[in-house]
């Protein structure tokens, strides 16, 4: 019976057709150079920092002469590398932060049960893990520090220095410390500098104006000391130190001159030029009240003039 089996089996093999059998289709070949950096470029735009990177590699060993591939992708490594340590180094920040979040938590169950042993276990895990993440978060300030990110790496020492006192980190808050009052005071300047020129701006302006209003009534002489203060005084306010007493001086002597060529110009009827001249004295110096209490009075006189010469169909004067 075996027998019979095995030969009928053998005359089925023979009597069937042979099939052909098609050769492998040979592979796809490798994208040019120019397709594999655009969609590198693209991923990279999109923050697939890894997929870029793989795909270079790969493209790399298909085309190992191409010195385009080669600069590319190490540039996109390059570039990946301090993102990449930010993130973790923020990640480690987040969960030390829960860990002190968690503590006192697990200390109040605790000590509402000291038998329970299962949260004393968590405790004393937590604090093993807090004390392990030191030394990393002393390691996280030195190179955001070094990168200039002070925000991140002040994080990082001060946790560090929460958990426990160490020189190293110490050191290296108080040199980013200082780093950021050095900071501070430069913006402060900066910003002490812009103020200036919009107050000396500010104080041309109303001597401009000053001596349009006054230009056919105003006698020549106090024509020329607008002039003067509003070029050369104010150019040489600039031109001073920004403290010193130089610079004090100069305001001192300019808020002087007008004070008195805006009372000369009032008492000859010189009303609105004379009120320019005392805003040109409070842009240089807004804490001169005496300036804002002679152009109060001014623009007061000024209002009941036009009541007056409305009251008397006087046109007020152009």
């Amino acid at each position: 019976m075996r027998r019979a089996i095995i030969f009928f089996s053998l005359a089925l093999v023979a009597c069937s057709p042979l099939r052909k059998t098609t050769p492998p289709s040979p592979p796809p070949p490798p994208p040019p150079p120019e397709e594999t950096l655009a969609e590198a470029e693209r991923l990279e735009k999109a923050g697939n920092y890894g997929g870029a990177i793989a795909l270079l590699r790969e493209a790399r060993e298909q085309h190992p002469d191409d010195d385009e591939l080669e600069q590319t992708l190490s540039r996109v490594r390059s570039a990946w590398e301090p993102r990449r340590q930010e993130l973790e180094d923020r990640l480690l920040i987040v969960r030390v932060e829960s860990l002190n979040k968690e503590l006192p938590l697990q200390q109040r169950l605790f000590d509402g049960d000291p038998s329970d042993r299962l949260i004393e276990d968590q405790i004393e895990y937590s604090r093993r893990r807090l004390d392990r993440t030191a030394e990393l978060l002393t390691r996280c300030g030195k190179r955001q520090s070094k990168r200039r990110r002070t925000s991140l790496a002040g994080r990082c020492l001060s946790l560090s220095l929460d958990i426990r006192e160490d020189a190293e980190a110490r050191m290296l808050l108080s040199k980013l410390e200082s780093r950021r009052e050095t900071r501070r005071a430069w913006k402060s300047r900066q910003q002490q500098l812009k103020r200036s020129e919009s107050q000396q701006a500010l104080a041309a302006s109303h001597l401009l104006r000053a001596r349009e209003l006054g230009q056919d009534s105003v006698n020549q002489a106090a024509l020329d000391e607008i002039e003067y203060i509003a070029t050369l005084g104010i150019a040489t306010l600039a031109m001073a130190p920004e403290s010193g007493e130089d610079r004090t001086k100069i305001r001192a002597e300019l808020t002087n001159r007008l004070l008195v060529l805006g009372d000369n110009l009032y008492r000859t009827g010189q009303i609105e030029p004379a009120i320019a001249c005392w805003q040109a004295v409070l842009a240089l110096d807004p804490t001169l009240e005496q300036a804002g209490q002679k152009m109060v009075r001014a623009q007061r006189v000024m209002e009941n003039l036009n009541t007056l010469r409305k009251q008397h169909g006087i046109d007020e004067p152009e």
